[in-house]
């Protein structure tokens, strides 16, 4: 019994100083963002509106404020802080300039400015959009306002479904785990 035991200490020393994995550590990762982040506890109006905070502060183009305005809008429409934060990346820096672009073409478009052609497009330059002056900031904040809107209310309702459904499922989960000791 005793070299048992032995062979047994030996053999969890050997895989206590073993490296792991690169895929066992991306897994551990994964399964720490999913419990933190996906089992969030509150009610799902609560966490689908911080989350749609986010989403809706995310579409305007206020590099580095993003975060913060959706976190202080959170607060003062009693969301989910940290999911508005998460709302936020909707632009990263992979998805802004297209962002930004359909927002200001959105905004040019309802005001009515006059569009550029394709060739002008192109030969855009920073000079040119500071020449624009206010009518690029009025056409952008308005396209993004409406892009903003129309996030925030599908991301909502989208997440306001999604959570209530992972809800249900930790439910019935914990009640047949519950139930299956009971019989």
């Amino acid at each position: 019994m005793r070299p048992l035991m032995e062979l047994h200490r030996q053999r969890k020393t050997i895989a206590a100083s073993r490296p792991k994995s690169l895929q066992k550590l991306w897994r551990q990762g994964g399964k720490y963002f999913y419990r933190r982040f996906i089992h969030r506890q509150g009610k799902p109006e609560y966490l689908a509106r911080g989350l749609a905070v986010g989403v809706f502060t995310g579409w305007f183009p206020f590099f580095g404020l993003q975060m913060i305005l959706g976190v202080a809008l959170a607060t003062l429409l009693r969301g989910h802080k940290l999911l508005a934060a998460v709302g936020t990346w909707v632009s990263n820096p992979v998805t802004s300039l297209p962002i930004y672009w359909l927002n200001f073409r959105i905004g040019q478009w309802l005001l009515g400015f006059p569009t550029l052609s394709q060739e002008q497009e192109q030969a855009l330059s920073f000079d040119h959009i500071l020449d624009l002056g206010t009518d690029f900031i009025i056409a952008l904040f308005v396209g993004s306002f409406i892009i903003a809107i129309i996030g925030s209310i599908l991301s909502y309702w989208v997440s306001l479904y999604l959570i209530r459904r992972l809800h249900q499922k930790q439910f019935y989960r914990r009640y047949r785990k519950i139930h299956s000791f009971v019989k």
